[in-house]
């Protein structure tokens, strides 16, 4: 009995859900007890401290080909390597963002913070990739759960009466937020291997390895930065011209469709690893196990639309009727992303079989979709119901051609 519920929190759902449960916790009440404004900047911060991890530029996905290829830095399992990989991702996203952190205080301080709590989780972000190889798929989460668990520390200050701007401020959560991480990576820090060993030869070694692992990450890369640009360009450039009623109402009806996909996301995290062991072991994929595989996805995508749908009207009547146009906003994103993880189900197979091209020019076609509508819409005005609709509806395209172009490929 005992070992059966181990088992079961064990299980990367059972994580994911209790996850969703906090972002949806913390989300909900911050929107019933945060001033808009205040909740909006919050949000954005959340957004950019997942977003800006498109900067690994294919350090991560080049260590699962690297791994399941055998070919690069990570052929073999080696720990100490492994090690190393991880030094040169963490200096490699330093490199990167410290810079843009500076320069933001000056040219954009509205993104200043959100590239702070980045910063700050840049840690997570490296030690994700070998902990998800060991099927420790909990660790990938801790940015959700530092976030969520900070807005919802800053949310009961706001409930309980302590609504000041300081201590609802997003300074205030940010910092919060580092005192997470700082508990975090300290339980992370005794658990590391003592195995390691670093000198300036290695070093020059490591980095000529690490360079061709981040170039074999390239292809499946591109695919999966290109869908972060598209689904976070509307939010990315909505502080420039869309006042903050507008960017709190957009925001957390992103974060309700992203949620309500939490076992669909959940199963096709899994699954890329899955079907990467199958690809590295010489396994045959049947057409029928990949129609069985799309079949769950789509049944997936209906009840978590389903219920989102059931949910939102019940939030707007109930508990936030100051977010207009909430249920038609959360139910059109929520269209459009079930659609993508939908075909997510099957295409990871395209990178292994170094076929992701046609999908990668797909989404680089949706990126400048969405990009062309905020154009516009700074340039004319237009309602945030009009950008997720076009957002969704490119992302529906988009899935449509993938899931064709993925049993046409596997087929051939």
């Amino acid at each position: 009995m005992i070992l059966s519920v181990l088992k079961v929190f064990r299980a990367y759902t059972f994580q994911r859900s209790l996850t969703a449960v906090l972002l949806f916790s913390s989300v909900l009440l911050g929107a019933r007890t945060i001033d808009q404004v205040a909740y909006a900047q919050i949000l954005q911060i959340m957004f950019l401290g997942k977003f800006l991890a498109i900067g690994n530029l294919g350090a991560a996905s080049g260590f699962f080909v690297s791994c399941y290829g055998k070919v690069g830095m990570l052929k073999t399992n080696n720990v100490a390597l492994e090690l190393r990989y991880c030094l040169i991702m963490l200096a490699q996203l330093l490199v990167i963002f410290v810079p843009v952190l500076l320069i933001s205080v000056f040219i954009a301080p509205k993104y200043t913070l959100g590239i702070f709590i980045f910063i700050l989780l840049i840690p997570a972000y490296v030690i994700e990739p070998p902990s998800r190889l060991r099927r420790k798929f909990y660790v990938s989460l801790a940015p959700d759960i530092l976030m969520s668990g900070a807005l919802l520390v800053v949310s009961i200050f706001a409930a309980i009466g302590l609504s000041t701007n300081f201590l609802t401020s997003p300074t205030i959560y940010v910092g919060i937020v580092g005192l997470l991480a700082i508990a975090f990576y300290t339980v992370i820090f005794f658990h590391l291997p003592t195995c390691f060993s670093f000198s300036i030869e290695t070093l020059r070694g490591s980095l000529k390895e690490y360079l061709k692992t981040v170039i074999l990450g390239i292809p499946v890369y591109l695919g999966t930065a290109l869908f972060m640009l598209a689904s976070g360009l509307d939010r990315l450039l909505m502080p420039i011209y869309i006042a903050a009623e507008g960017q709190a109402l957009y925001f957390l009806s992103y974060q309700l469709a992203t949620g309500a996909m939490i076992f669909l996301a959940s199963t096709n995290f899994i699954n890329t690893v899955d079907l990467g062991e199958a690809h590295k072991s010489g396994s045959d994929l049947f057409i029928v196990e990949l129609q069985r595989k799309l079949k769950l996805s789509v049944g997936l995508a209906a009840l978590s639309v389903f219920f989102l749908l059931i949910a939102s009207i019940s939030l707007q009547r109930l508990l936030l009727p100051e977010y207009k146009d909430l249920v038609g906003v959360t139910v059109t994103l929520a269209v459009g992303l079930s659609a993508f993880f939908v075909a997510g189900s099957i295409t990871p197979i395209l990178g292994y079989l170094r076929k992701q091209l046609a999908l990668t020019i797909a989404m680089g076609l949706v990126v400048i979709v969405v990009l062309i509508n905020n154009l516009v819409a700074i340039q004319i005005g237009l309602s945030i119901a009009w950008l997720s609709s076009i957002t969704a509806a490119a992302f529906v395209m988009y899935s449509l051609f993938a899931i064709l172009y993925t049993f046409s490929t596997v087929r051939g």
